[in-house]
């Protein structure tokens, strides 16, 4: 199964970080954004890793963001489709 990111990699500006984890467990994995571009902040880099493939028997996947300005999102959790 693909997990994908692009939607946060497009705003990576405003994100310092961004942590997941599966089906329930702590949010202690990190997903790599590329650098920021002030001059495309929104646009993908052509060699961005824009996804991730996780276990087949995943159920869930929990993500939380932390910004720029050192706030964090609240924790969401997204279940796999069946």
């Amino acid at each position: 199964m693909k997990v994908y990111f692009t939607q946060l990699i497009t705003y990576r500006c405003a994100i310092k970080e961004v942590r997941y984890g599966y089906n329930d467990g702590a949010v202690d994995k990190v997903f790599a954004l590329p650098a920021g571009d002030p001059a495309d902040p929104n646009g993908v880099p052509e060699n961005a890793k824009i996804y991730m493939n996780v276990p087949a028997k995943t159920a869930s996947m929990s993500v939380q963001l932390t910004y720029v300005d050192g706030t964090q999102s609240e924790t969401r959790t997204f279940n796999a489709p069946k």
